[in-house]
């Protein structure tokens, strides 16, 4: 495979999980500081890309190409200014 060949699948995987945490969560948007989901994946241990984006009530989620996983890490307290922790 060429370079070329695994930038457009790669491509193609982080565009899937995109859209399955939108069917999923309905709006979703970046994690903090990240202009655009382009920039919020990561990589599991063999390459498959990982989606972490937040939903309109600020909590963290994540979209595997395996599994479905929900992380409420923190939620901002904004009129107090202050992250707590969600359980």
């Amino acid at each position: 495979m060429t370079k070329n060949e695994r930038t457009s699948t790669m491509d193609q995987k982080k565009a899937l999980l995109i859209k399955k945490a939108q069917k999923l969560y309905g709006e979703i948007f970046p994690c903090i500081n990240k202009p655009s989901l382009d920039e919020c994946f990561t990589f599991s241990l063999d390459g498959e890309p990982i989606l972490w984006f937040n939903t309109r009530d600020k909590s963290t989620h994540m979209v595997t190409s395996e599994k479905v996983a929900i992380y409420n890490v923190v939620k901002m307290d904004s009129a107090k200014n202050k992250a707590k922790k969600v359980t």
